[in-house]
């Protein structure tokens, strides 16, 4: 998976739960940081975790696992 579609499929809330992992989360959070000022990519960041755990039943808090992208 390109760098370009795992942005698209994390934004829009397709990418499979299993497929989030650190390396994702990183990758997002680098393409947020090249493209944006980092006040805007931290936020992007924040918001696209808060909405993609929604997405997919996983209890948002700063002590879940899943919160932050598996290891």
């Amino acid at each position: 998976m390109t760098e370009d579609e795992l942005l698209r499929r994390f934004e829009d809330l397709t990418l499979p739960l299993a497929q989030w992992t650190h390396r994702a989360h990183v990758q997002v959070a680098y393409a947020y940081l090249w493209a944006h000022p980092f006040d805007e990519a931290l936020d992007r960041m924040r918001r696209g975790i808060r909405a993609y755990n929604a997405a997919n039943n996983v209890e948002d808090g700063s002590t879940s696992t899943l919160a932050m992208g598996r290891c």
